[in-house]
Order: structure tokens, then sequence, then C-alpha cells
């Protein structure tokens, strides 16, 4: 891997103060009131816009402070909010030599009712994630159509890395078959705008952090999906990307300042992709350093948090989109990579405004202790994240289900992760999946296995913490792919048959109907979504836990074993007593105060409990 990066640093203007102010643009463009941090720094950008001073006209909005860097392009002006503030548009006026040169309106909105209340995303939740490039196609006004047309990489649908025209308006025409599937919300890839010449179809290099990318629509196109989830009791899911922006951002040609990113004494270098280095109490300083400062990508260019003007522009972005677009949670990208104490700062100023907004974000870390180090309440943690992803549960689904039994293979890998949960504060904020857009697809790495497909999907329904399930899963061997053939490989365009039972292809209905009956069930069941979890050591690569609340009791079997296994009710008497009765969910079959029990090799098995 190469160390220093093939790219021109960010750059800072300084021009002559004699020149006029031009070309001035302000983000944010509005705001709201009633808001509990009345105070709202304005980024201001234009040429020499730093020799001006900023007022507004009408009642409501008090300028407080402006702070020049040491680029004269940009001016950072804090203004307050009155808490009597009325809606409606106010003049933001910029004075030079005692004449206004520019003026804006700047418009205060009404704040939706109990926008402060929003709870986010919880166990009783199932998330499906989709890359909206890659879904399903859907119209595009005609304003929108012509901005798409002007960006930098245009639709190539045989190209593998290319777009391939997937919209917000396709993904809307299609809610029906998400929810159909048993998923209550849904997370997207980044849809921000993403101008870069190749490869933006992931949408993890922004380039206007104000603007939806209009190749996947509009603004109103993204409200519109928002409001048609809410309208079928979903949720939505904003993937926001804090540590990076990409380098044909505006900032990488005019930074803000010369500390608006991680340059490295003005030569960028790549990270050591090793976020566990901030858990070693004996890591070296570079190492830490060359994480949390080195660029993701040579094409991402990384922004320093720890600047304040920086953070506080990153926490407004959230802010101004959960008012905007009516959102439920946000999923940060690459959380560990900033500054951890800058990423608390950050969530403390978006969780003032929504304290019990539950917060998701990535930990690609490889085991249970480093990522409860990023889990708000754990006893290792300094972190206010909400919910981290569990990768060290992912990474044991991908291999428990193909090993034979052993000391920490096989059933009993599944149950170390989870004997890891004293780690964390609360085990049901963790989001658990089995695979995502950044790895393997969990039928590839089952090795295109049905049994052990579908056992795997049986115990990420039915275990602690909040599920996520990708798209395309539930087509099996359909859309089975490996990471080591690239990204392009496990992000697939998602067949447009899958959307009418009608018309499934044949070599996806068992996985579809297995996934849907499943998760539908989890979306009526107390016990999957809040129960204890009370599980038992693995004997001969058989797996019992059980999901318990007041109202209901599933016990849940997973036989990894290649042949039939014999259980004994006594063996869980803490919890069946000295007999099974109760119901299979997978096969109907009926149990009525059985002593003991054969279990079909390769077989889930979920029990709802007779009382």
């Amino acid at each position: 891997m190469k160390n220093k990066l093939v790219i021109t640093p960010p750059s800072v203007v300084r021009l002559n103060h004699e020149t006029d102010i031009t070309d001035v643009s302000v983000e944010p463009a509005n705001w709201w009131v009633g808001m509990k941090e009345p105070r709202v720094t304005l980024m201001l950008h234009g040429l020499n816009v730093a020799t001006g001073r900023v007022s507004f006209g009408g009642n409501g909005i008090k300028v407080v402070a402006q702070h020049q860097t040491d680029s004269i392009n940009y001016l950072f002006v804090d203004i307050e909010i009155a808490p009597d503030a009325e809606p409606g548009s106010r003049r933001l006026k910029i004075e030079k030599d005692g004449r206004v040169v520019s003026s804006f309106d700047f418009e205060l909105r009404q704040r939706r009712r109990d926008s402060d209340k929003r709870s986010g995303i919880s166990s009783a939740d199932a998330l499906y994630l989709l890359i909206p490039d890659r879904f399903a196609r859907g119209p595009l006004d005609e304003k929108t159509q012509a901005e798409a047309d002007a960006m930098l990489e245009q639709p190539h649908p045989r190209n593998p890395q290319g777009r391939h025209g997937g919209t917000l308006s396709g993904i809307r025409q299609h809610l029906d078959y998400i929810f159909g599937l048993g998923m209550t919300a849904l997370w997207t890839t980044p849809v921000l705008r993403t101008d870069m010449p190749r490869k933006s179809y992931h949408g993890y290099a922004i380039t206007d952090f104000y603007s939806i990318d209009p190749r996947l629509g509009s603004l109103a196109d993204y409200r519109l999906l928002v409001a048609a989830l809410h309208q079928r009791g979903m949720k939505m899911v904003m993937d926001l990307v804090l540590n990076h922006c990409g380098t044909c951002h505006p900032w990488l040609a005019d930074a803000p300042s010369s500390d608006w990113f991680n340059a490295w004494e003005g030569t960028p270098q790549l990270t050591n992709y090793r976020p566990d280095v901030m858990a070693d109490v004996h890591a070296s300083s570079i190492d830490r350093r060359r994480t949390v400062e080195g660029w993701f990508d040579s094409t991402m260019a990384d922004l320093n948090l720890s600047n304040p003007l920086v953070r506080t522009y990153l926490a407004q972005v959230a802010i101004w989109w959960i008012e905007t677009a009516d959102l439920d949670s946000l999923r940060i990208d690459t959380y560990p990579y900033s500054d951890a104490e800058a990423m608390n700062l950050w969530t403390r100023r978006v969780k003032a405004e929504y304290p019990d907004m539950m917060l998701i974000g990535e930990t690609w870390l490889p085991d249970s202790a480093k990522v409860a180090m990023w889990q708000r309440g754990s006893r290792l943690s300094n972190s206010l994240l909400d919910i981290p992803m569990d990768f060290p549960l992912q990474s044991a689904i991908s291999s428990a289900f193909n090993e034979p039994y052993d000391w920490n293979s096989g059933a009993d890998k599944l149950y170390q992760v989870i004997a890891n949960d004293f780690l964390y504060d609360d085990p049901s904020r963790l989001l658990i999946f089995g695979d995502n857009h950044d790895t393997g697809r969990l039928f590839s790495r089952l090795y295109s296995d049905d049994e052990n497909f579908f056992l795997a999907l049986t115990f990420l329904a039915t275990t602690r913490g909040i599920p996520q399930v990708y798209y395309g899963t539930e087509c099996g061997l359909l859309m089975d792919g490996d990471s080591k053939d690239g990204d392009a490989n496990i992000r697939q365009d998602f067949p447009s048959a899958m959307f009418s039972e009608d018309s499934l292809p044949f070599d996806a209905e068992e996985y579809y109907f297995f996934l849907k009956d499943l998760f539908t069930f989890r979306k009526s069941s107390p016990a999957l979504q809040h129960g204890r979890l009370v599980h038992f050591l693995p004997h001969d690569n058989v797996y019992v836990f059980f999901r318990l609340t007041d109202s209901q009791r599933i016990m849940v079997i997973l036989n990894l074993e290649s042949q039939r296994m014999t259980l004994y009710a006594a063996s869980f008497e803490e919890i069946l007593g000295k007999t099974l009765s109760g119901r299979d969910f997978m096969s109907g079959k009926k149990y009525r105060n059985v002593e003991k029990f054969t279990v079909q090799p390769h077989t889930p098995y979920l029990i709802i409990l007779s009382d």
C-alpha cells in the first residue's frame, strides 16, 4: 500500500482585500424555530466574503459573532434565534465599505410537532439495506434529469463499477415489496451528491452535503420516499459520512481553512485501516494518528473533526436532514476513524435536539471488546454512540455453519460471541447482520449451501440485537457473490422479477418465502423483539437458546450437525420443566409433554412454547 497519495492537497485561497465580494452562497440556507440550541453557525462562501460584515433584517435573528479563518473566501457567522421568533424569511445582508454587496432570504421554518421525540431504531426493528443505484429504476423530473446529465459520471449499466440507473422513485414504487418481507426500516447507502468521475454509485465520496444526488432524484423524491415509509409504519435510516468527503468537493480547490482536512503537513497519507489500535493501550502515537488522520482512499479527503468549525458544520448537516426529510435515525460511516472526543461532541450536539434518537455507527472491529469500546454506557467505553455494528458476530455467522464442531468452532463460535455480551451496556443495541455492501454475500460465505443458509437466517432473526438484511439475500443463489471478486460482485442489480410473487424466479422462491415468513413472524413476536435471551452450551454442534417475555416464550434449536440428534427436555428444565410442549413455527409440528425429541440434520427449529 502506498503511503503518499498522488493528488493535489487542499488549497486555501487568499486574495486581495480590495477585491469586491461576489458569488456568495450560504449553508445551511434555512433553519427552524423552536430548537433547543438557539445558535447556528452559517458558512458563507464567496470571493473575498471574509472582508464583509453580516446582518439580518427583521426580528428574531441576531448575529452574535463572525469567525474568519485563513481563507478570505469563507466567513463563519454565529447567529442566535430568539425563543419567540416566528417562522418566515429574513433578509441576510453582507456589507462592505458601507454598502450592501450581497443579500439572501434566510428562512426560519416551523418545526414538526414532537420532532425532538424521535426514538430511532430499536430491537423491535429489522433493517433492509440497499444500494439505490442498483435496486430499481424510476422516473426523474425534467429539472432533475438536466442536473443529472451535467454530472461527471453518466450511466453505464454494463460497467460493473458504473452507474446503473436506480432511483429514489424506483425504491418508492417497490416499498410494499420490502414491507412484505417483514422489514420495518430502510437503510440506503448515501444518497447525497457524489459528483466524482468514476465509481460514484456507492455514494461514500460526497461532494455536496446539502443536496440529493440528481441521478437518484430530487429532494422532493427523497421526502416522498420517507413519507411513504412512514405511511407503512416503517422507518428511514440515512447513511451519513462524517469522516471524509470526495476529492471533487469544491473544498479541495478552495478550502475553508488550512486545517479543514487532515493533510499531514501538506502531504496526505492513507489510513492504516486498523481502528482497533484505538483500544490498544500499547499502541504507538503514529499508529493512532494514521488511523484517525489518514485518508480512507485517495478519492476521499479526510475531514478534521477536531476543528470546531468542521464539527459544527457536520452536526448541522445531520440536524438539517433529520428535520428536512423527517428521518428516524442516522447510520454513521467509518465511525472509529474520526477523533473519538470530536465524535462525542458531534453526538452531543445532535442529541441536544433528539435526545431519544438511537444513532448507528459502523464499527468494523475484530472482537467484541473493541466493539464494546464504542457503545454508550459500556464499562469499556467513553463513547456516546448508541448502536455499534456487531462485526464479530457477522464473522461468526459467516463461518460457524461451515465448520466441524470443536472448541470455538461450529456452534460454539456463535455461543462464544454471545457470551461476550457482558462487555456491552445493552446487547440489544447492536446491529447484527450476515452480510452487507462491504462483505461477501452470506449465501456465498456459506458455500451456497441451502441448509446452512436457512440456519444462519434463523439465527439472525432470533438472537439478540437489531437484524439487518442486505438486499438480494432473499434471492439466495440468484444474487450470490464474493467480495474477493470485487465490490461489483456483491453489489449487483436487483432482479425486477422479484417484485411480484407471481413472477418470482424459480431458483429464488424457496429463499424468498423462508426469509419473508421468518421476519414477518419476528415483526409480531414480542419475545424475538425484546425478550430476555438464555442460551445453553452447545453439545455435538447443536445450539439451543430461548427468548423470553411474560407473554411469549420461544425455543430456538439450531442443529449444525450432519446427523439427527436426540434432545431431552430435562436438559433445559429451568425453562421447560421436564417436558416440551409447543409448536414449531418452521414445520408446524406440535409437541405435547414430550420428554425427548429428535432434531433433523442441518435444520433450524423455532418452537413457540405452550403455557
